[in-house]
Parts: C-alpha cells; sequence; structure tokens
C-alpha cells in the first residue's frame, strides 16, 4: 500500500484501528479481520533528510542499539520523518488530529482528518512552527486541540483549525498534559508550566533546584568540565495527571560544558508527586534509572 515506514503508535477509531508511519501515510484497518479497511491516505508534507545533532554520550553503553540511536533521537525531536508523533481521536466524532512535517523544511502541519464515506479525508490543514516534536492533545469538552513546536504551545480550534491562542514558554519537545478542568502542564526547558486551556492564561511555573541542592552537594568550579557545579533539576518525563497529584520524574545532575556545547550530566532520578494548584513537591521516591517517557496509574493507585 505504498507504506515505507514504520507506525508510532496504534490508534483506534470506533471498528477501526490503525496509525500514521513516519513517511506520512494514514491508514486503518477493520479491527476484527486486519484487513485494511479503505485507501491509505498519503499526507502532503515532504521527509528530510538532515540529521539532527545528538548531545554527546546519548544513550551510550548498550541503552539503545548504536545503529538505531539517530532515528530514535530524530523521532524524538520531530525531525527528518514527517511524522514522529502519535495521532490523537476525537472521543466524540472520531476525527483524527496528526502533527506532521511541512512542504518546506520550516513550516508543519497540523491535520484535522475524518472518515468520509468509507474514505480518509483532510477536514483541515493549519500551518504550524516546523518540527513538532508533541502529539495533540484534545480538551476535555472537545473543542480544542494543543500541540508544541518549537517552544510554543498553541491551541486551535478543533472543529475548524484555526488558531485560538499562542503561548511562547521555551518548552520541550514533549506533549501537553491536560487535566479534567482544562489546565495545562508543559515542559520548559527547566520550568513546568501551567496554562489554562481555554484562554493561554500562565496559572503558576516552578523550577526544582532547591531540591537538587538538597539532594546533591555543589561541586568545585569547573570540576571534570562542569560550568559551575551547582546541582541542577530538569524534568524528566511527561506530566501524569491524577485526581490529588501530578506525577513526574526530576533528572538532578550538573550543567557540564564539552567542546563548547553545554549539556546536563545526570546523577540521579527522583519520582515525585506535586500539587496541581501550585506545582510544590508532595512527596519524592528515588528512582534505580532514567524515566524519560510517562508514569502510568492503574486502577488501584500502582504508579507503573
Amino acid at each position: 500500500q505504498g507504506i515505507n515506514g514504520v507506525f508510532v503508535t496504534a490508534i483506534i477509531v470506533g471498528d477501526y484501528v490503525g496509525g500514521a508511519s513516519t513517511d506520512g501515510k494514514l491508514a486503518l484497518f477493520h479491527r476484527s479481520s486486519g484487513n485494511l479497511a479503505m485507501p491509505v491516505l498519503d499526507l502532503p508534507g515532504l521527509e528530510t533528510n538532515i540529521d539532527s545533532e545528538l548531545p554527546p554520550g546519548l544513550w551510550s553503553g548498550g541503552f539503545i542499539d548504536k545503529q538505531r540511536i539517530q532515528m530514535v533521537w530524530d523521532m524524538l525531536i520531530g525531525n527528518v520523518y514527517e511524522v514522529t508523533k502519535s495521532p490523537a481521536v476525537h472521543p466524540n466524532t472520531g476525527r483524527i488530529y496528526v502533527s506532521a512535517a511541512g512542504k518546506q523544511p520550516d513550516i508543519g502541519y497540523l491535520y484535522g482528518i475524518d472518515v468520509v464515506e468509507d474514505k480518509l479525508s483532510i477536514s483541515f490543514q493549519t500551518e504550524v512552527p516546523a518540527n513538532s516534536g508533541t502529539s495533540p492533545t484534545i480538551s476535555p469538552d472537545g473543542k480544542r486541540v494543543y500541540a508544541m513546536a518549537n517552544g510554543e504551545l498553541f491551541a486551535l480550534d478543533a472543529n475548524t483549525g484555526k488558531y485560538l491562542w499562542r503561548v511562547p514558554v521555551n518548552g520541550q519537545a514533549a506533549s501537553p498534559s491536560v487535566s479534567p478542568e482544562d489546565i495545562l502542564y508543559v515542559l520548559a526547558d527547566d520550568a513546568l508550566y501551567a496554562i489554562r486551556g481555554g484562554n493561554g492564561e500562565v496559572v503558576w511555573q516552578n523550577t526544582y533546584h532547591y531540591y537538587a541542592e538538597e539532594q546533591l552537594p555543589e561541586l568545585p568550579y569547573r570540576f571534570n568540565g562542569l560550568v559551575d557545579g551547582k546541582p541542577l533539576a530538569f524534568i524528566d518525563s511527561i506530566v501524569t495527571v491524577s485526581k490529588n497529584a501530578l506525577w513526574t520524574s526530576l533528572m538532578l545532575g550538573y550543567r557540564a560544558e564539552v567542546f563548547d556545547r553545554r549539556f546536563t550530566t545526570a546523577k540521579t532520578t527522583h519520582l515525585v508527586a506535586l500539587k496541581p494548584s501550585d506545582g510544590s513537591l508532595i512527596a519524592s521516591y528515588p528512582l534505580p534509572d532514567s524515566s524519560e517517557g510517562l508514569i502510568s496509574v492503574g486502577p488501584q493507585g500502582q504508579l507503573y
């Protein structure tokens, strides 16, 4: 069917299951049989041939197959491939929202796609900043779609695709989380932001360097290439929203500089619970390894 890439994740749309491939093909299959349900939709964007520069030592020591590190890094930050993140499906209308590369390297698209008479049809195609490394998020009332691109959080009308608001927050390539009260939680450099979905108003923002200072010592200046030796904390996973807490992980370490490139050298990672009202720390627990993905909460309150 002309699909040469891999599916990022599976989506379920009514009686269909499918996904968007890294080469920009959207396909749906019958859940009952696995047979192709309708013609494959080829999104009109393009792939690029420019790899993203890898941070020094990224995923070394066998954490990821060294032949796959570049591919995983490019997908993580939304580069090279036409589609690198999971589509979102509207719970009421079944509309599929896909972030993808545009026809030129400096633009991207967010698509709204419907199933119409057993065919996939693009209902809107909104130009967004390039390298959208995040999956779309749908508001609890289904009226807005949120996404992040090039450090900017934005909201689109879920029906028309028109911009409703845009907020520059220097955000990371991580999908925004949303609460039942329509508060968005986004990762922005070394801070966590809470933003009101209805109008883009910043409710609060917090950094957690004070916690790093409680857990790690300050090291001598320029020790082993460190910039200043002060302990720092960075949000290391997408925020998971539960009834009385926000769950995420903090990576604690130091800012280092090698060959004029600055990066954070990690020393330890902690699972943390935060107050939704102001982002303050409720509890923490040290983890044996990093946690760049997300934290799942089970039906009995178990954390995974």
